[in-house]
């Protein structure tokens, strides 16, 4: 799976695009973006990595990972998309 995101003018994350072989994780991965916006003060998140200008490399998740707050069904979905680790890399594009 490859997700591409970008910082906006307001200095927001948008979600460009996210795409696998299988068109069905997919859609997965669409809705659980959708569902389950990232917490912008975690350190496992784009915009962690975009303040730091530091990559972002989870070998294994832990469930601990997810938070306090993560529901059975949020943690259900990580598994059905089978995310076991994960690589975040901020490039500098135009300005």
């Amino acid at each position: 799976l490859c997700a591409v995101d970008v910082v906006e003018a307001s200095g927001g994350v948008r979600r460009l695009v996210a795409r696998h072989d299988d068109p069905g994780v997919t859609r997965l991965a669409e809705d659980f973006h959708r569902r389950y916006p990232e917490d912008p003060t975690s350190p496992y998140s784009v915009a962690h990595a975009i303040r730091t200008g530091q990559a972002v490399l989870v070998g294994e998740i832990r469930p601990s990972m997810l938070g306090e707050n993560a529901t059975p069904r949020m943690r259900a979905a990580v598994g059905e998309l089978g995310i076991r680790s994960f690589m975040i890399a901020p490039m500098l594009g135009r300005d």
